[in-house]
């Protein structure tokens, strides 16, 4: 598995884009333990998608709390203009994979994330 783990304290990991996590574009994918946000603004950036589902350990015991977020792309006005044969830059999608506890094992606002940077190249139209 090629990943970047994030050494220094990631507090803030919900409120940056991927773009600005060290390594990237080179990196697709990163860990690191962080803070859970406090309310909805600390995650302006990121829409949950899906639902919450158990982690469970080979005994079958439910040990944590898997939630994932999509980032929520702006639309950059563009002043750009592809050339007919130019390659265009690849579109991404990006994802946090955010793991917790669940409250009946601790009492703890640490959770580890797992951000993924997916890169989606455009097909070409003939």
């Amino acid at each position: 598995m090629k990943v970047l783990i994030i050494r220094e304290e990631c507090d803030h990991i919900f409120s940056i884009p991927p773009r600005d996590l060290p390594g990237y574009p080179r990196e697709t994918e990163w860990h690191c333990y962080c803070r859970r946000p406090n309310g909805p603004e600390s995650r302006n950036l990121w829409t949950p998608v899906g639902e919450d589902t158990t982690v469970f350990d080979p005994q079958g015991n439910g040990v944590g709390i898997k939630r994932t977020y999509a980032l929520i792309e702006q639309e950059e006005e563009s002043d750009d203009i592809s050339l007919p044969g130019e390659i265009e830059s690849p579109r991404e999608e990006s994802f946090i994979e955010e793991i917790s506890l669940p409250p009946s094992v601790a009492d703890t606002d640490l959770i580890f994330c797992h951000v993924i940077l997916n890169k989606i190249q455009k097909e070409e139209v003939i």
